[in-house]
């Protein structure tokens, strides 16, 4: 499957997750089938919030997240 078809997943929220930490900041997605760390980048709302995120390219579970202010986008 090529980048251009894989799925992408975004999750539309006004509050970001309790308990997510900061992009940068995750070990692992939490899942024993998935691999760790093997995480994949992106920028918009998933996970609640406008930011930067990583997520689990295996289950698609996002692992972390930073969010920015108005004055920041």
């Amino acid at each position: 499957m090529s980048e251009r078809d894989k799925p992408m997943l975004h999750i539309d929220s006004a509050v970001k997750r309790e308990g997510l930490p900061d992009m940068g900041e995750a070990v692992a997605c939490g899942r024993p089938r998935c691999p760790a760390p093997n995480f994949e980048v992106g920028f918009g709302l998933a996970g609640g919030g406008y930011g930067p995120y990583e997520y689990c390219e295996i289950c698609g579970e996002i692992v972390s997240k930073t969010e920015l202010g108005d004055d920041e986008a």
